[in-house]
C-alpha cells in the first residue's frame, strides 16, 4: 500500500458556519484515523468534500486513481443487518473501481 485516501462527504448544513463546523469535525475524525496508518508507515491523505456522498466518493476515486474503495456498510433501522446503506449501494452499483464493503460494529 503506497497511500490511503481517507474521505468524508458533508451533506448538510443550514448556514456556512454550520457547514464549516461539520467540515472541521470530519477533518478531526479523519486525522485521528490517519494516526494508525502513519504508525504503520503508510502515507495518508485526507479529503473532505461537500455534496452527494456517492457522487463525491466516485469522483474522488477517479481523481486519485484509487485501486480499491473501502466502505463500511450503513443500514438503517431493522434493515441494518439485511441491506447495504444507500450510499454504499450506489457507489458499488455505479463505480468502475473495485469496492470492499466492511462490517463495523
Amino acid at each position: 500500500v503506497e497511500k490511503v485516501v481517507l474521505a468524508h462527504v458533508v451533506t448538510q448544513g443550514e448556514t456556512q458556519e454550520e457547514i464549516q463546523e461539520y467540515v472541521h469535525a470530519a477533518e478531526q475524525k479523519l486525522d485521528e484515523a490517519r494516526k494508525s496508518f502513519d504508525a504503520a508507515g503508510i502515507g495518508t491523505d485526507i479529503r473532505v468534500r461537500l455534496g452527494s456522498p456517492s457522487d463525491e466518493i466516485i469522483r474522488l476515486a477517479e481523481e486519485e486513481d484509487v485501486s480499491l474503495i473501502v466502505m463500511s456498510r450503513h443500514g438503517q433501522g431493522w434493515l441494518r443487518e439485511l441491506v447495504l446503506g444507500s450510499t454504499t449501494y450506489l457507489v458499488a452499483k455505479r463505480t468502475k473501481r473495485p469496492i470492499l464493503v466492511v462490517h463495523q460494529d
